[in-house]
């Protein structure tokens, strides 16, 4: 500034890549009838940044009103944009003394922060200790928080619209929940990813999310009998984006988490938020875009307490884990058909002695029945597979339960043994399109629920059992099916179909 003529000297210098600007100005307020000169004066020095920054202030003052009386409720034009850091100032703050006046930057933790009244600017400071409360809680649990401050970033939109709608009767766990649920929301609402048309969709349902009411009364959210987050239903709900690292603030109590049929697109390094998940029992994410190309995401493991785990048609490549199993003991439901599996069964699936449902068709493996023959699998019900090689051990006939024996369109060498005849559960067998050979064992006879049996494209002789004739034919079962290569094996007269 000329000291002489009060009239401000734009400069201007390269030395470090860098431009110092200042645009000054001279204010005048009318106070009680006298007139104060109030000097405005700005540096913006960015040697370190590396940045473009453009201080801009000029007549007309963007911050008064009326004959020149400063009110910071008013302020609308950014003064000091820096695009590139998401920074700017918009809020000005009078400092008096010794006759002077002067308007100065208000510094807050982020844009939201800042409060405009009539005559005061400053910060919010609860605004600003909530979003630390947050930040530190995240970064706690190895989730970065810095798109807290940002306001275009999922992290900026939940933690805006929580600081926004938190009473002073929520405690600080309901804003965390509160603020988990919002950032979930964003982190899958309209985001454009390789899988999501041009346009993605907004959620299909979306009742109450985002408003005053409960979370435990939004679409899908399921609570305790303490108003505690431990279920996230949303099938098919045209979700998109990725489950956020920010889930893990509800890890406490979350157990279900069911998000089938939707757009969810994520890679391995993005399932680490599961790591937390100790509670977790139920984690079913089929029909989604779940990509991987090391078997299932390896943060799974972390989740000891897992029951139910269904990824059926998502792009998941790679063998699967041995170790994983191991740590998985607690399974029930193991549902991975559909995708892009490789290698062999790791042997460890066949200790998970409460598996119930198994279900591995439709993959590119080359497995054997190995993992069969540890005889723990008693309590499976369901066994899906295919593109087996081997053959059908005897220890099939120590899962007394399983009531469905598909295992198909693979390379079966061998007979059927005859230890299959024990299985009294079994109602519907799938044994075709393999290289099986002998004879159907009269043991079958003994299959008293059987209402599918199908077992055409092998190398089977003989005659199909009276017995089994019998027991078919009489079912009332709409879809009962008895089918064989009726040239080799006797069967024209009693099956359904023939080939």
């Amino acid at each position: 500034i000329n000291q002489s003529t009060n009239q401000p000297i734009n400069q201007s210098t390269n030395q470090h890549s860098y431009y110092l600007r200042l645009y000054p100005s001279i204010y005048y307020n009318q106070r009680e009838g006298n007139d104060m000169r109030v000097l405005a004066l700005f540096l913006a020095t960015f040697l370190t940044l590396g940045v473009d920054a453009q201080l801009v202030f000029y007549p007309p003052c963007p911050l008064c009103i009326g004959n020149g009386t400063y009110d910071p409720s008013q302020a609308t034009v950014p003064l000091l944009s820096i695009p590139s850091l998401n920074f700017e100032i918009t809020c000005l703050q009078i400092y008096e003394g010794g006759g002077l006046g002067l308007l100065m930057p208000v510094f807050c933790d982020a844009m939201q922060d800042i409060v405009k009244t009539a005559g005061k600017c400053g910060c919010d400071d609860e605004k600003g200790e909530m979003r630390a409360f947050i930040s530190a809680t995240l970064t706690r649990d190895g989730v970065n928080a810095d798109g807290l401050s940002n306001s275009s970033s999922y992290q900026g939109k939940a933690f805006h619209w929580v600081s926004e709608n938190s009473g002073n009767d929520m405690d600080l766990s309901q804003v965390l929940q509160r603020y988990a649920l919002a950032s979930f929301y964003y982190a899958t609402n309209k985001v454009q990813t390789t899988y999501t048309p041009i346009n993605p969709p907004s959620w299909k349902s979306n009742t109450n999310w985002l408003s005053d009411t409960h979370e435990c009364e939004w679409h899908g959210v399921q609570c305790s009998a303490r108003m505690r987050v431990n279920g996230i239903v949303l099938e098919d709900n045209h979700l998109t984006g990725a489950i956020p690292g920010d889930l893990v603030l509800l890890k406490d109590h979350l157990e279900t988490l069911d998000l089938s049929t939707n757009l969810i697109y994520m890679v391995d390094s993005q399932f680490s938020v599961f790591e937390k998940m100790e509670k977790m029992i139920t984690i079913l994410m089929d029909h989604n875009y779940v990509s991987t190309t090391d078997g299932l995401p390896s943060s799974l493991a972390a989740i000891v307490s897992l029951k139910k785990l269904r990824l059926s048609y998502n792009l998941i490549s790679g063998p699967l884990d041995e170790d994983m199993f191991t740590s998985l003991s607690k399974l029930t439901h193991l549902e991975i058909e559909s995708n892009f599996l490789t290698g062999n069964i790791p042997a460890s699936i066949g200790n998970l002695d409460d598996l119930i449902y198994l279900y591995m068709r439709r993959n590119s493996m080359n497995t054997d029945l190995d993992f069969v023959k540890s005889g723990n699998l008693k309590n499976l019900v369901a066994l899906w597979l295919d593109a087996t090689t081997g053959t059908l051990p005897t220890q099939l006939g120590l899962l007394t339960e399983l009531a469905v024996l598909s295992i198909t369109n693979g390379t079966l060498t061998g007979t059927i043994p005859t230890e299959l005849g024990s299985m009294s559960s079994l109602r519907h067998i799938w044994l075709h399109g393999n290289n099986l050979m002998g004879t159907i064992p009269n043991q079958f006879a003994n299959l008293f629920n059987v209402e599918i049996l199908e077992v055409q494209r092998n190398d089977l002789i003989g005659t199909m059992p009276e017995q089994v004739c019998n027991i078919i034919d009489g079912k009332i079962y709409v879809h009962k099916s008895l089918t064989a290569d009726c040239a080799e094996l006797a069967c024209a007269t009693c099956c359904t179909q023939c080939y």
